[in-house]
């Protein structure tokens, strides 16, 4: 993720004070929690959807894996950003 962040912003893959700053310029310790929260539980990788669309045989239980891990996500994050928010840890 880091190294994608560093490509969008278009600075060198050696460039590794840039991107550190670029990183913490960008996330307050808790969106950084709740950004890591989120990118472990939403949408494995295509292949893991294909695995579960061919041990299915159907796209409705591939679709329907892919909403929940979403929507679960999401909510995870919300919770723990709003969540901090209160506890006052923003």
């Amino acid at each position: 993720m880091v190294a994608t962040f560093g490509t969008l912003a278009g600075m060198e893959e050696d460039d590794e004070e840039g991107i550190t700053n670029l990183v913490h310029d960008t996330f307050t310790p808790l969106s950084a929690f709740s950004f890591m929260a989120f990118t472990l539980l939403y949408t494995p990788c295509f292949a893991a959807i294909g695995a579960i669309k061919q041990e299915t045989n159907s796209y409705k239980w591939a679709l329907t894996m892919c909403a929940i891990t979403l929507v679960t996500a999401y909510i995870v994050a919300f919770l723990i950003f709003q969540v901090g928010g209160l506890a006052g840890f923003a």
